[in-house]
């Protein structure tokens, strides 16, 4: 079964007309939370939490609450594996590190050294199974404000 997500900034709303797709947000909780055995998940970057953005933005919530069952994974006996695009001098690193701490496996993939590009992916996999491919990154900010 394939079915289409979106992202849905703070604020908006749709007629009753409007989209009846499910968010990112609620999809990625999902997947979180039926995942069994191990969650592998590939991103351009990392940016969860007010933390990592210099923020205190309310509308960080949602990537904040991704982040607390992100880190309850490992500890239940999840397997967690992520993979980043490696991180510039400029990239906040809290929420990869925390994840790390938690019993994730993070780890930074230099793309430029192998393809001469970049690691621009935004992909889970739960399980082997349930598969999320989209255009959000690993930050708050998509979740709510794109």
């Amino acid at each position: 079964r394939i079915v289409l997500v979106e992202s849905i900034p703070e604020g908006m709303t749709y007629g009753g007309n409007g989209p009846v797709n499910p968010s990112t947000f609620d999809t990625w909780m999902s997947l979180i939370g039926s995942t069994e055995h191990s969650l592998d998940i590939a991103a351009f970057y990392w940016t969860m939490t007010n933390e990592d953005t210099h923020t205190q933005e309310p509308s960080a919530a949602q990537g904040e609450q991704i982040m607390e069952e992100l880190l309850k994974l490992p500890q239940s006996g999840i397997s967690v594996r992520v993979a980043v695009n490696i991180p510039s001098s400029k990239s906040p690193l809290h929420d990869l590190q925390a994840l790390a701490q938690s019993g994730a496996a993070v780890r930074a993939v230099d793309m430029p050294r192998l393809t001469s590009g970049v690691l621009h992916t935004k992909l889970w996999v739960a399980d082997g199974t349930h598969l999320y491919i989209g255009s959000a990154n690993m930050d708050w900010r998509s979740l709510t404000q794109v």
